[in-house]
């Protein structure tokens, strides 16, 4: 480990970026070059953190590396640096970054006693000395289940679960649909990303911000927006809309979704119901999840179909549990994908020209893809279930396609 943040006053120098269930993000506003251009990742407390602290966070970089990455491919995850982190930095960054933190997540707190902490690059400034555009995008679920252990006429197989979801919560209905986003249809895609930009209850899905820091959706017409002076919410759906439409990776996590998931939650609880060691399977085992990513692209190789049938052996109902959790990862992952001005003669693949001749240079990256408790498996049933209640017995009508 080559990198530490031990002394109290090195808290100073980094600021509140954001944060998720599991961690919460710094930026470094110090002069220091080692860490100019890095966001420092540190570790809440969770009901669901178990044994050693050292050694859970050696498994994140692990699952990331070896997991994940291989998953998604290597272009999409972020490179994750151990760095040694004292009591004394972490409670003095706790404090600092207190009065920052919206209230629905001050519920979990800062480790104060974790060894370690990651540095990772800073995804707002990708491109240091030229203005960014960045868009964070929490796609949700892009399929409907096509299980054999949901009965034919199951409502799940006509609306989609974030629509239905969003119903049994009361938020008022929109036209978004996730699925639009993932269609690779331009149309759909421009539709989704509308109302992205102009409903309120979505804020959550979709947040921007310009060289790290964020816009209001709101006003965003009369601010500068990377130089340009035309309709800035205009440019900023229509640049979004193209990369969407250029990009992969949200084929890349449909299909992860949808083919790690082929027995739906009803037929891995069923498997778990009658088999409770299910529930207890070691998931804090690299080489475990390593061959369940192995045998995973065995079967898709070999058998590109669903697998509709139940599944007997013992061992193939563990890989089935193990795909399930690791489907629902990507089912709560976000996209980070920055932009920024760029000449009509760059040639990268990861370029794109709008109709009124602008271009843009863009990267993208996936991150919120750590490890789902396997012990919410009965939760996310009765979940589901109280979601297909609901709509049923509502005569829910939004088709989903």
């Amino acid at each position: 480990m080559n990198f530490s943040l031990c002394e109290e006053s090195d808290a100073d120098h980094w600021i509140y970026a954001g944060e998720g269930n599991l961690n919460l993000v710094v930026r470094y506003t110090g002069d220091n070059q080692i860490y100019k251009g890095k966001v420092l990742r540190v570790i809440k407390n969770s009901k669901n953190n178990q044994g050693p602290i050292q050694d859970n966070i050696v498994f994140k970089k692990q699952f990331s590396e070896r997991v994940i990455q291989p998953l998604l491919g290597k272009e999409y995850v972020v490179q994750m640096s151990p760095v040694e982190t004292s009591s004394e930095f972490l409670t003095r960054l706790a404090k600092h970054v207190e009065p920052f933190r919206p209230a629905f997540r001050t519920d979990r707190q800062i480790v104060t006693d974790s060894p370690i902490s990651f540095l990772l690059n800073d995804l707002t400034q990708v491109w240091p000395n030229s203005p960014t555009l960045t868009y964070e995008l929490k796609p949700k679920w892009g399929f409907k289940p096509d299980s054999s252990f949901i009965s034919r006429n199951n409502i799940k197989k006509s609306s989609c679960r974030f629509c239905m979801h969003s119903y049994l919560r009361e938020i008022p209905a929109n036209d978004f649909c996730p699925l639009d986003l993932y269609s690779a249809d331009r149309s759909r895609v421009q539709k989704a990303v509308r109302v992205l930009f102009t409903e309120k209850s979505l804020s959550k899905t979709l947040s921007v911000s310009v060289d790290g820091k964020k816009l209001s959706l709101s006003s965003i017409d009369h601010q500068n927006l990377l130089g340009f002076t035309n309709n800035n919410t205009d440019l900023m759906q229509e640049v979004l809309t193209n990369v969407i439409l250029k990009d992969p990776i949200l084929q890349i996590i449909k299909q992860l979704q949808t083919h790690l998931d082929e027995l739906d939650v009803e037929g891995i609880y069923s498997l778990c119901h009658q088999n409770k060691d299910l529930l207890k399977l070691v998931t804090d085992d690299i080489c475990i999840w390593k061959d369940v990513v192995d045998l995973h692209q065995k079967r898709r190789q070999d058998n590109p179909g669903f697998f509709m049938d139940g599944v007997c052996n013992t061992e193939e109902q563990k890989q089935r549990v193990y795909e399930y959790i690791l489907s629902m990862t990507f089912k709560d992952c976000s996209i980070m994908i920055n932009v920024t001005p760029s000449q009509a003669t760059d040639i990268s693949d990861k370029t794109i020209t709008l109709a009124d001749g602008l271009s843009f240079r863009y990267d993208v990256k996936v991150i919120d893809t750590d490890l789902k408790s396997i012990k919410k498996i009965p939760y996310w049933f009765e979940l589901d279930q109280s979601i297909v209640k609901h709509a049923t017995e509502t005569n829910f009508e939004k088709k989903c396609h």
